[in-house]
């Protein structure tokens, strides 16, 4: 059982831990009577109402060294929420390497999940403008080039954005949390595609922790980007991407405005932002 999961055999489990039974394995007591072993039937678990009692058997993912439950769920287009609740699992949960984690049965109701930057592009308004790093505008032929979905690959013009104005410290004052960078929302947040916003910001801008808290997490996604997490009051996560040049390290205390990173290079450049409350994201315009 221990090799079938990727646990050790002096190992601890978490109460409410899921285990995966191989379909040899008999259970008796000291005694040599049978045990009946309390089965959590996958059904229960999964949100799909059309699968059924009798859903396919899920997959299993063995961890490597680095992984965490958001670049798991990437790699399977679920959503973390989900990996999290079959494996009874939090957000920020350290993974063991070499553990197996339960990947969610979705059948007839895929979740697609997209890494940060990526996915479809918010559509533009008639009084939407470019960002410019350097301030210049948008050519007319540039508007109407196509731009491409993957943020992360090179392009020849700036993908287009609405113009949300700019951003003040008056403008914050009374929100939960503060912009962690300065620049307009080059993608909005929809939940299943794109779990926060997209801020763009020039390359090498401050990147500043919305609130006081203390950082859960530190860790990087399938590409090798660093991801940011700090827990805040209320059981408020806030999540930081595309990023380098951290300036804070896992268990350290963060004051609301501290910079503890860098935006990334990119093109565009910009900063992923994600407010979580509990498992579940929520729109991050709803805070800052």
């Amino acid at each position: 059982m221990g090799r079938f999961n990727g646990i050790p055999q002096e190992a601890i489990l978490r109460y409410g831990e899921v285990i995966a039974l191989p379909s040899n394995m008999t259970a008796v007591a000291a005694d040599g009577a049978p045990l009946t072993p309390t089965v959590v039937d996958i059904s229960e678990l999964s949100d799909d109402p059309s699968a059924g009692p009798k859903p396919a058997e899920p997959k299993r993912h063995r961890v490597v060294d680095g992984e965490t439950v958001y670049t798991i769920s990437r790699l399977y287009s679920v959503s973390a929420e989900d990996l999290a609740k079959w494996n009874s699992l939090s957000l920020t949960t350290a993974l063991r390497p070499g553990q197996y984690l339960l990947i969610p049965i979705t059948q007839n109701r895929p979740t697609p999940v997209s890494a940060p930057g990526e996915g479809s592009i918010t559509p533009t308004p008639p009084s939407s403008t470019r960002p410019q790093p350097r301030g210049e505008l948008p050519s007319a032929e540039a508007m109407t080039t196509p731009a491409t979905a993957d943020a992360t690959a090179p392009v020849t013009v700036p993908v287009p954005v609405a113009n949300t104005g700019p951003v003040t410290q008056a403008s914050q004052s009374d929100a939960r949390f503060m912009r962690p960078v300065s620049g307009t929302i080059i993608r909005s947040y929809k939940k299943g595609s794109n779990e926060g916003v997209d801020i763009g910001a020039p390359e090498g801008a401050a990147v500043s922790a919305a609130d006081v808290g203390t950082v859960a997490a530190i860790t990087e996604d399938t590409k090798g980007i660093a991801i940011v997490v700090i827990k805040h009051a209320d059981g408020l996560l806030t999540v930081y991407t595309n990023v380098d040049n951290l300036l804070v390290k896992k268990g350290d205390a963060v004051t609301r405005g501290q910079e503890i990173a860098k935006v990334r290079a990119g093109t565009p450049s910009f900063l992923h932002f994600e407010v979580r409350k509990g498992l579940e994201s929520v729109d991050p315009d709803d805070y800052i």
